[in-house]
């Protein structure tokens, strides 16, 4: 038995290379693969701490002071919610009357409290926050503030545009508000220089600060599944709840899963943990291969983890079994004692789409042919940081 984790391309799932069909399969036209949709179907409650990990996406300021923009970022904010069945929060914003109303153009991401952070940095605005309610006021004016001076900033490569001059995709005289400002870009160290007024700085530097403040995000997947005998645990509510295709919490998962792992003859396949970016696929295969039949015996699956819309993750998961009946498949060393001619493969292939809150677990049943026993996937998404600490915890 081999377990393999890799990264896959678009062009190896075009090729087939995963599928597990012989050559001439691959030209017949495709069946319609069942498919099963797991999503929350209840408005939920976040706390007012979860808005610095509520991401909001990519927004676009165009031409906008900072009232406007905070505007435009609650707006945002309440239609995400709306889309992920969240409940918004009442949010207020007070703007002294010394609030800096320069507009300007730029294109900022991250979560809620990330934007507000990279929105007061430019617009030289600060805010207290107390709860619901932020306040906000014109950063303090200080006499050096028209002063030239020369800054050196060390920066990654990739963060930079030489040929634009800008920085995180905005241009940097458009963030420091400094027309006359100089830059020069020193690739043999990854610097730039930047010769402008004292305030066009410091408006840089925080803009850079609160950019390199921002988390590194991604998706880790564990997945389980289960083979029971459902005659040994009927009528029960944690095993009803599944027919709902709606998340579970941790505490449901543990009890399932105790409860499942009990029954006699359970079989339980444990599929490693993967860790992938947002828009990347990736591929896992617990399998024994039957190179006379160019197939095999056991699990593929492949994940691509699409989006990550408030706290909501989405993601779709195709599966690929394939078993012999009345085999177990966590023992299948005796397949090479078999002539594998004779051996009849069922094969059985579905999709799965979970769309759910971070931490939550998503439980699908598996209608799978030519068997008599129970079969659950259990698949849990977890937003993590760069180290694998989960960003709820923060």
């Amino acid at each position: 038995m081999r377990f393999i984790i890799s990264i896959i391309t678009p062009t190896l799932l075009l090729s087939g290379l995963c599928s597990g069909q012989a050559p001439n399969e691959q030209q017949k036209a495709p069946k319609a693969v069942p498919t099963l949709v797991s999503k929350t179907s209840k408005l939920q409650i976040h706390e007012l701490a979860d808005l610095k990990r509520f991401q909001m996406g990519v927004i676009e300021f165009k031409d906008l002071d900072i009232t406007e923009s905070v505007e435009l970022l609650k707006s945002n904010y309440e239609t995400i919610c709306k889309k992920t069945l969240e409940t918004p929060h009442s949010l207020d914003f007070i703007f002294n009357e010394d609030i800096n109303k320069r507009k300007v153009s730029v294109t900022l991401g991250g979560s809620f409290i990330d934007i507000i952070n990279q929105l007061t940095a430019i617009h030289d605005t600060q805010y207290e926050r107390n709860d619901s309610v932020f306040t906000f006021s014109h950063l303090p004016i200080n006499p050096e503030d028209n002063e030239v001076v020369t800054r050196i900033f060390k920066l990654h490569p990739e963060v930079f545009n030489k040929k634009d001059n800008s920085l995180y995709g905005n241009p940097i005289k458009i963030i420091a508000n400094d027309p006359k400002m100089t830059l020069k870009w020193k690739p043999e160290t990854s610097t730039l220089n930047a010769h402008g007024q004292q305030s066009a700085i410091n408006r840089l530097n925080r803009y850079i600060n609160n950019r390199l403040a921002l988390t590194p995000i991604q998706c880790r997947i564990t997945t389980k599944a289960f083979s029971f005998n459902p005659d040994l645990i009927k009528n029960d509510p944690i095993i009803e709840k599944i027919k709902t295709l709606s998340p579970f919490s941790e505490g449901e998962t543990q009890l399932l899963t105790r409860k499942v792992s009990q029954l006699k003859g359970t079989e339980v396949v444990t599929f490693p943990s993967a860790v992938a970016r947002f828009n990347e696929k990736y591929t896992i295969e617990i399998i024994k291969e039957m190179p006379s039949l160019n197939s095999f015996i056991g699990f593929k699956q492949t994940n691509s983890v699409n989006s990550l819309s408030g706290l909501c993750i989405s993601s779709d998961l195709e599966l690929n079994y394939h078993f012999i009946a009345g085999m177990k498949f966590t023992n299948p060393d005796h397949l090479s004692e078999i002539d594998a001619k004779q051996v009849d493969i069922k094969k059985y292939q579905t999709k799965l789409i979970s769309i759910g809150r971070d931490g939550s677990t998503h439980v699908f049943k598996l209608d799978i042919p030519d068997s008599d026993q129970e079969h659950l996937l259990l698949m849990e998404m977890s937003i993590i940081d760069a180290s694998g600490r989960p960003i709820k915890q923060y």
